[in-house]
């Protein structure tokens, strides 16, 4: 039987080019974003390249709506044996003057409760099959922090406790917990920053260049595969020397 990859957020830069990648290396994918047009658009462009591809729309913070897509996909698509917690949103670049109530609350269910909450409706069949791989996405703001963007920083700072904890609570059903964290990669999310401040991040990344989306998905692929069956617990820092 063909293994399911669940990629949240999967029609954007880092999740498609992720779904992209599974879908080469054999999965069959799940594409979950909360655009419906974009998802369907990229369930058809992997079903045309031989993909086995269903797209699935819903609110990553609507913790009822994600164990109904947890259910519907183990029921009518088949069991999840990855799930690829990447769904995300930008635009927390202020200082803490700017930091509102809604703003924190936003974040945190997009970036962690989203996330723990499908975690806890897909780990239930994982731990029956005994088997299972979570890729978690945090990245270089979690790891080491960075001035502005206060709830950003949390979010992500969180994941890196959750995938650490998560890997010891899982192991002994066979299930591998790792997180991703990248630097500054080529995103329509980066695309955000002007010249001048893209420049300058670039600047201090030793390699000189952002990553591209391809790269981060490269990382991906490769914990979901047989070759990291005992790699549990880590944060792949994708970064190009930014945070060693």
């Amino acid at each position: 039987m063909t293994s399911v990859a669940l990629v949240t957020g999967a029609a954007g830069g880092i999740g498609a080019a992720a779904a992209r990648r599974l879908g080469r290396d054999g999965f069959a994918l799940a594409i979950h974003d909360i655009d419906p047009g974009r998802a369907g658009a990229l369930a058809d462009e992997l079903a045309a390249a031989g993909v086995s591809a269903r797209p699935y729309v819903g609110d990553i913070s609507d913790a009822a709506c994600l164990r109904a897509l947890a259910g519907e996909i183990e029921e009518g698509f088949g069991p999840i044996d990855l799930l690829v917690n990447n769904a995300g949103i930008g635009g927390d670049r202020g200082g803490i003057e700017t930091t509102t109530p809604e703003s924190l609350e936003r974040m945190l269910a997009v970036h962690v409760a989203g996330p723990v909450f499908l975690t806890q409706a897909v780990v239930a069949h994982m731990k029956i099959r005994r088997r299972g791989r979570i890729v978690m996405m945090s990245s270089t703001r979690g790891v080491a922090g960075a001035p502005y963007g206060v709830a950003y920083n949390a979010a992500k700072g969180a994941i890196v406790s959750i995938t650490k904890g998560w890997a010891k609570e899982f192991a002994p059903w066979g299930i591998t917990v790792n997180a991703v964290a990248p630097g500054y990669v080529r995103t329509a999310m980066a695309g955000a920053d002007d010249a001048a401040v893209r420049a300058g991040k670039i600047a201090a990344v030793p390699l000189g260049r952002e990553a591209d989306a391809d790269e981060i998905a490269a990382c991906i692929a490769f914990l979901a595969g047989k070759d990291a069956g005992y790699l549990t617990g880590q944060i792949v820092g994708v970064n190009g020397g930014l945070v060693i």
